[in-house]
């Protein structure tokens, strides 16, 4: 009868191993991305995040098993390149869709129109709103220069405002906008 301590000693046997214990923890973790993302992602993000998480654990997965029959410290070394870059594109483009569904949100709610004083408070920022564009609000400042505040930062300070002589309902400013350029 062979022991464990035998059976486990042939190399063949402990790569075996090692390449079913990569399949388990991949599976786990698979798993646990699919209850991270159906617990805290809107359903319209769900399927983009689901075939990151699939594709990206079995990626890892595969990668490991090769790294257990091949030298891949320059492949690891490309990984984490690509996966440090994705990362910060993920951060810029974070910033343009919270910028643009913060437009959205200035739309609907209407919180000033084209022509209205607007003051960030705690900021050197206020001016008359003079224009609404995707990503910016720009505001004509006392002395005369242009502000361009990005929108989402109407939602993270306090803002006074006071309503203009003349007003454009921001929609009318945006069609605007779309028929200049």
């Amino acid at each position: 009868m062979v022991s464990l301590r035998e059976w486990l000693s042939d190399p063949v046997v402990r790569q075996v191993v090692a390449v079913l214990l990569i399949f388990i923890v991949a599976a786990f973790a698979r798993a646990a991305v699919n209850r991270a993302i159906v617990a805290r992602v809107p359903q319209l993000a769900r399927r983009p995040l689901d075939l990151i998480g699939k594709y990206g654990i079995g990626l890892i997965a595969l990668l490991l098993i090769f790294g257990r029959f091949y030298d891949l410290s320059g492949v690891w070394g490309a990984v984490s390149t690509i996966l440090a870059m994705v990362g910060v594109g993920f951060v810029a483009m974070w910033s343009v869709l919270s910028n643009t569904m913060c437009t959205f949100v200035l739309i609907l709610s209407r919180p000033f129109r084209i022509g209205d004083h607007v003051e960030l408070v705690g900021d050197a920022a206020s001016g008359t709103v003079v224009d609404l564009t995707f990503i910016y609000t720009t505001l004509r400042a006392e002395d005369g220069s242009l502000l361009r505040i990005p929108n989402n930062l109407f939602f993270q300070k306090i803002m006074r405002c006071r309503e203009g002589r003349s007003q454009i309902e921001l929609e009318e400013q945006l069609k605007r906008t779309e028929l200049a350029g």
